[in-house]
């Protein structure tokens, strides 16, 4: 199927008709991935970069009617920012089908900007003060490649603020 996007023809995907968010569902060009965490039935929608919006993800996935909810249960609008924890839910006939949470790498607080924040929130991770990271927000600090969030981790994020090499 062809559809206009931002003013520009673009090839998607068949879209399934039961409102599963699958790799399916994306457009055909698209970066983003929708995976399971390991160990968990949690679907992640990852890809983003830093300051996308809900228009960004409704662009992703044509022919689905769709909600971004931030993570303390608020229905975000077409122009707000999405970050790390945000869940984007599928309906259909006034129902939620299915449901994937945000991640943006390197978002690791849930603002859907990369900063100094998102660097303490590992290093307090690490150090095992307050929460320890779980779920989108552990996938989202997970950037070295490793197993276990690390120093490494927070190194690539300041490898990002500083310009040197983007995460996104």
């Amino acid at each position: 199927d062809i559809y206009f996007v931002n003013n520009r023809a673009v090839r998607f995907k068949n879209i399934l008709s039961n409102g599963q968010l699958t790799d399916s569902a994306l457009r055909e060009d698209s970066t983003i991935k929708i995976e399971t965490i390991e160990g968990t039935e949690e679907k992640t929608f990852s890809g983003l970069k830093e300051n996308s919006s809900v228009e960004d993800i409704k662009n992703e996935l044509p022919g689905l009617e769709i909600a971004v909810i931030d993570s303390e249960g608020n229905t975000l609008n077409v122009s707000d920012k999405v970050g790390t924890g945000c869940t984007i839910q599928s309906i259909q006939n006034g129902k939620v089908v299915d449901t994937a949470k945000v991640v943006v790498k390197g978002d690791i607080d849930g603002t859907g900007t990369i900063d100094v924040l998102d660097m303490e929130a590992i290093q307090k991770s690490i150090l095992g003060i307050g929460d320890k990271l779980s779920g989108a927000y552990k996938e989202a600090a997970s950037l070295s490649g490793g197993v276990d969030i690390t120093v490494l981790d927070m190194e690539v994020i300041q490898k990002d603020i500083l310009g040197i090499e983007k995460i996104n």
